[in-house]
C-alpha cells in the first residue's frame, strides 16, 4: 500500500472536493507557510515547553484529567533535557512562541486589511512594529496580563523583520 504524505493529502483533498485549480494550490502553500507553521510551531512549543500553570491546562486537566499532568510532565522533563537550561534555552520557550505568533497576525493584518486598503509598504512597517511591540509595552503597564520582557520585545521585532522581508521580496518565494 503506498502512502501519500499527509501536505500531499490535504492538498488533493481540497483541490478535488472544492474543484479549486492550480492558482489555489499555490494559495494553499502560502497558508500553510504563512499560517499554519509558524502559529503550529509557536504552540507546540508553549504547551510543551512552558512550565507554569496557564490556563490552558487547566482545559487540557478538564478534558484528559490526571493523564494530563504526566504528559505535561514528561513534555517538560523532554524540553528540558533537549533545550537545556541556558538563555538560549530560555528564549526558545518563552519568546520564540511569541515572535511566532507576532509574524503570523502581521501576515494576517497584511492580507486582509493593509492589501485590500493599498496600504504603503512604508506605512506596513510600522503597524508592524506596533503589533510587535503594544502588547508587550500593555504589559509593562499592566493593561495586560502577563509578563513583559525584552527579550519578547526583541524577539518578535525579529519575526517583524521577517514577514518584512518575505511581504518586499522580489521574488516568487512560494511558487
Amino acid at each position: 500500500m503506498n502512502r501519500v504524505p499527509l501536505d500531499r493529502f490535504l492538498l488533493n483533498l481540497i483541490v478535488r472536493r472544492r474543484g479549486l485549480g492550480a492558482m489555489n494550490k499555490k494559495r494553499l502553500k502560502i497558508l500553510l507557510c504563512k499560517y499554519f507553521v509558524p502559529l503550529g510551531l509557536g504552540s507546540a512549543i508553549y504547551v510543551a515547553c512552558r512550565r507554569p500553570r496557564l490556563l490552558y491546562e487547566r482545559l487540557f486537566y478538564y478534558l484528559f484529567g490526571s493523564q494530563w499532568l504526566q504528559v505535561k510532565s514528561s513534555m517538560n522533563h523532554g524540553c528540558a533535557h533537549v533545550l537545556g537550561d541556558g538563555l538560549i534555552s530560555q528564549m526558545i520557550v518563552y519568546s520564540l512562541p511569541n515572535a511566532l505568533w507576532v509574524m503570523t497576525l502581521c501576515f494576517f493584518v497584511d492580507e486582509c486589511l493593509l492589501c485590500p486598503l493599498r496600504v504603503r509598504k512604508s506605512s506596513r512597517i510600522g503597524i508592524y512594529f506596533c503589533l510587535a511591540i503594544v502588547p508587550d509595552l500593555l504589559q509593562a503597564v499592566g493593561f495586560l496580563p502577563g509578563t513583559f520582557d525584552f527579550l519578547d520585545i526583541g524577539s518578535a521585532l525579529i519575526g517583524v523583520g521577517v514577514v518584512t522581508s518575505i511581504n518586499c521580496m522580489p521574488l516568487k518565494l512560494f511558487e
